[in-house]
């Protein structure tokens, strides 16, 4: 076959125009990965914000603030976790709160103040307060509480307010980058949206009032995301010192996992707690089960597996901060999160020594202790040693940062850790330990529930019974008068039919009915929600309260101000943004994708009439 240089030149052209083509495509769902970690470093994180950076209903909390609900299985703890398998020491110092607001991480004893001045990057959510997102769970979504013209109304005052949440979140930015050094960095999270997009219109006064709830709720999370993302990209344009990355991809990794709005189904693949549940997780099936709960603070909040999934999306956009410190460089080691510890040498040539605590659970339990933020100022650690009860004395030694250790009896009191580099220095660092019959650290004395679990002491109706334990926890049990859902029980419900929702892959359980005298769990401990036995009462059993409601004390976890526990928005959007500098964006590849797309397409014209001319 004779070769003829111009029609491969032209098939080569083709070819070269269909790659740059792709092009586009292929960069949207392949991120450029993360930075790639260094050899060794320091990385000091600070996690501020509200209830969905705390970690209300994902369990294991700790502290000896109960109100605040910190849980070790948020999406900090999980993303500072996955930097600690990245040859990089991270450590992670938990200043936020539940229900806190804008002002609480504003004041002058607030949370920005709170950081260490050595922090490397900070962490939050915030804003879901501000507006009033527990207002709007309370009035839209909870049986006895929820009605048409009170769900309009919240929403349209959450609306109203976003412009003055926009601008209070810019002056904490402000804040952190006057308290910080440059080179700092912020990671700023969206919130998920409150429900699926099954169908959802409430009606009130036998139908003289009715709303769209579903698609009001669901609208107001996109007004949120665009000026969340509005205000990113404005500050990292006029702040080179201090720069935010967004995560902006909760939106739509929750899309079909929110919660089921319907009070007679469940979401089979929730990765939101309903109503009363707490600690979803994944069953082996890909459904989620969880453990029956009656704090009302745990409601709508994420559940374990929503906080990995969150944390997930901060390692695909950010991996590990390009601002990681050698590990020479000294850091002071922060006393927020460890109050009563000893602290860490400070010479220039020891190590620095840290555990991940403080650590509160039931007698008997094996704990996972976590070192992994210790590190070497000159070689590495050779050994890890451990006092576990508080005597002086270093009973296990291992060569791993990480021990597992089942605490048998009672304790309350330190657990310390030396560390020793290769050089022979050493270093000290203890935290709290605390082991109790019930795996929480109230005193037996002032417990509300003494033999089970409830960790914040939350009493829903003010009876001095706590709700772990309380038989009848005051909850309203069925809608107001005239208050009802198309499609599910109004009277004029026969040829209704409610929208599916998109996202399940099955037939919603049963509501069961109200909780009956064997399942009150004073009888036991926290029984196991699964997704085919979900004790958790809805439908026309007890009702499904939010930390908002109106009757009693709404939030059991409310901060210093008085605000309820987070009930928050979708805020996500914006580009990839990423914290490690990857050189050239995403952007300028698609620019030039569709620059040499117009010329190839140019020069392939131009060859097609060409060629056309010379045929005639």
């Amino acid at each position: 076959m004779k070769f003829r240089p111009v029609q491969f030149l032209r098939s080569l052209l083709v070819a070269l125009c269909a790659l740059m083509v792709l092009l586009p495509s292929v960069i949207m769902a392949y991120p450029v990965p993360a930075a790639a970690a260094p050899a060794g470093g320091s990385l000091h994180v600070v996690l501020l914000g509200d209830s969905y950076s705390s970690g209300n209903g994902a369990g294991d909390y700790y502290g000896d603030d109960r109100r605040a609900y910190r849980s070790r299985n948020n999406w900090a703890h999980r993303y500072v976790d996955w930097v600690n398998t990245q040859n990089v020491s991270a450590t992670l110092t938990n200043l936020a709160h539940s229900g806190a607001v804008t002002d609480d991480l504003l004041s002058a004893s607030g949370q920005v103040a709170a950081i260490p001045t050595d922090t490397d990057l900070v962490m939050l959510t915030i804003g879901g307060n501000d507006v009033g997102f527990a207002d709007i769970v309370s009035k839209c979504f909870t049986l006895g509480l929820r009605d048409a013209r009170s769900c309009k109304s919240k929403v349209d005052s959450a609306n109203a307010l976003m412009d003055d949440v926009m601008a209070s979140t810019g002056n904490i930015l402000q804040k952190i980058d006057d308290r910080l050094p440059d080179g700092a960095q912020v990671v700023l999270v969206g919130y998920p949206r409150l429900a699926t997009s099954r169908s959802y219109v409430l009606k009130n006064l036998f139908g003289s009032f009715s709303y769209d709830a579903g698609t009001g709720v669901r609208r107001l999370s996109e007004t949120a995301r665009t000026k969340q993302a509005e205000l990113v990209a404005n500050w990292n344009a006029a702040h080179p010192g201090l720069k935010v990355a967004y995560i902006d991809g909760v939106v739509s990794a929750f899309d079909g996992h929110e919660p089921d709005p319907a009070t007679n189904a469940r979401n089979d693949y929730r990765w939101i707690n309903e109503f009363f549940e707490t600690r979803g997780r994944q069953a082996a099936n890909g459904k989620t089960t969880s453990t029956f709960s009656l704090d009302a603070a745990e409601f709508y909040h994420p559940n374990i597996i929503g906080h990995q999934q969150i944390a997930d999306l901060i390692v695909n956009r950010v991996g590990v901060p390009s601002n990681v410190k050698p590990a020479a460089a000294r850091a002071v080691v922060p006393a927020a999160q460890n109050a009563a510890s000893d602290g860490a040498t400070t010479a220039q040539d020891t190590p620095v020594a840290w555990i991940q605590g403080p650590y509160v659970a039931q007698e008997g339990s094996t704990l996972t202790l976590d070192a992994r933020g210790s590190y070497a100022a000159e070689g590495s650690i050779t050994t890890y040693e451990w006092d576990l009860d508080g005597d002086g004395t270093y009973e296990r030694s291992s060569t791993e940062p990480v021990i597992d250790h089942a605490f048998n009896e009672l304790y309350d009191g330190q657990i310390g850790l030396r560390v020793t580099q290769d050089n022979g220095q050493t270093a000290v660092y203890a935290t709290q330990v605390q082991i109790t019959d019930d795996g929480d650290n109230t005193p037996p004395e002032l417990d509300n529930c003494p033999d089970i679990e409830n960790y914040s002491q939350s009493d829903y109706d003010g009876d001095g019974v706590g709700d772990a334990c309380d038989p009848d926890p005051g909850y309203p049990t069925e809608d107001q008068p005239g208050v009802c859902v198309v499609g599910e029980n109004c009277p004029d419900d026969a040829a209704v039919v409610p929208t599916p929702r998109p996202d399940s892959t099955g037939t919603d359980d049963a509501a069961p009915t109200a909780p009956t005298a064997a399942a009150d769990p004073t009888s036991s401990g926290p029984t196991e929600a699964t997704e085919s036995t979900d004790p958790a009462p809805t439908g026309q059993g007890v009702a499904q309260p939010t930390p908002s409601s109106a009757p009693a004390p709404v939030d059991p976890a409310p901060d210093a101000a008085g605000s309820g526990t987070t009930m928050p928005s979708a805020m996500a959007s914006s580009d990839r943004a990423r914290l490690a500098n990857t050189g050239v964006g995403a952007t300028m590849l698609l620019l030039a994708a569709a620059l040499t797309v117009t010329a190839c397409g140019t020069t392939l014209l131009r060859a097609v009439q060409t060629r056309s001319d010379r045929m005639r």
